[in-house]
């Protein structure tokens, strides 16, 4: 399948869905754009799949997320990519601590479904940093919270704020 990046001045790189449909005026192009980079991401109207998500840059940056499930300050670790290869590589890129948001942690095209650690939405760079085990544990403690908030109030877990479940992690931790 295609795969469609656009990189702005800014150095910000965005991927967009092979489903998007580009908007007929400016205007509405314009607002599309403000809202991508205000949320990081775009959904379907009609539907939880993800139009345009901003990748990478987030790593390199220092991105901060009013959603941030945890800030992670691993570096970049990309294994051999090849089995002729043994090393590893920062591949270039000098990691500032960066939140991972609510919203990377969320399934893209099944409704009810959370990840955390390895399985979150993210880029290849981005998924070199963001792997370890401790980003992990606070990945999958926000998960955990999340489902069940949205369980017991019968909601999805994309209509679940970060600000209700926050709220609930010293209790969860307390036992």
């Amino acid at each position: 399948m295609l795969r469609v990046l656009i990189q702005t001045a800014g150095g910000v790189l965005i991927e967009v869905s092979p489903s998007t449909r580009i908007p007929r005026t400016y205007a509405r192009f314009a607002g599309l754009m403000v809202q991508l980079l205000h949320a990081m991401r775009v959904r379907a109207a009609d539907s939880a799949t993800t139009l345009l998500r901003v990748v990478k840059n987030d790593v390199a940056n220092g991105a901060r997320h009013d959603d941030a499930v945890v800030r992670a300050t691993f570096s970049v670790d990309v294994h051999a990519l090849t089995k002729d290869k043994s090393a590893y590589s920062s591949m270039g890129v000098k990691v500032k601590p960066y939140d991972i948001p609510l919203r990377a942690l969320i399934a893209k095209d099944v409704d009810g479904l959370m990840m955390a650690g390895r399985c979150i939405s993210g880029d290849f760079i981005a998924h070199a940093s963001y792997r370890v085990t401790g980003n992990a544990v606070a990945m999958g403690e926000a998960a955990g919270v999340t489902s069940a908030l949205a369980a017991s109030s019968k909601r999805a877990p994309h209509e679940v704020t970060w600000s209700e479940a926050s709220a609930l992690l010293p209790k969860v931790r307390q036992g």
